[in-house]
């Protein structure tokens, strides 16, 4: 699934980006290794960040899928991607996710939004995402143990009839 945003800032790229990064990593996104060597007096354009498991699997919560993002400043035009990967197709807790970070990014480029307020915002929403998977998960734990409960009963009446 991808998510593609474009707003405008009044920011320079330097200041945009780095404060892009700060929110990212202050809610567990990491810059993988650089590629190649960067040339010197070039201006820093190109923002590339990752969060998330190596793989999707389907028990995993929807916060811990592999998530990519990448922020590109334009001459105060930033484009943002934010792909994730899924087993299956999209669910809304996935979609709640991507749309959240790309409304956080522009929120705190373009409109400046303080990050502080950003990053509760954010981690408000994770933390509901969260604790409905681990209700979800619960109840699935619960389900089985009641028919594994069932099932050794049934055993045991079996083996009580003979």
């Amino acid at each position: 699934m991808v998510v593609e945003d474009t707003f405008v800032t009044t920011l320079e790229s330097e200041e945009a980006l780095c404060r892009a990064h700060t929110l990212l990593s202050s809610i567990g996104f990491t810059t993988p290794p650089q590629r190649g060597i960067p040339m010197a007096g070039t201006a820093w354009t190109t923002l590339e960040m990752k969060r998330g498991r190596k793989q999707a699997r389907n028990h995993y919560c929807a916060a811990d899928c592999p998530q990519r993002l990448r922020v590109e400043w334009d001459r105060g035009r930033i484009t943002l991607a934010n792909s994730m990967e899924t087993i299956r197709k999209p669910k809304a807790p996935h979609k709640e996710i991507a749309l959240g970070v790309a409304r956080g990014v522009e929120d705190l480029l373009c409109r400046q939004t303080p990050i502080e307020d950003c990053h509760r915002t954010l981690a408000e929403m994770e933390g509901r995402i969260r604790k409905a998977h681990r209700r979800k998960a619960a109840l699935v734990w619960i389900i089985l143990l009641i028919f594994i409960a069932a099932c050794v009963g049934l055993i045991i009446m079996a083996a009580n009839l003979h």
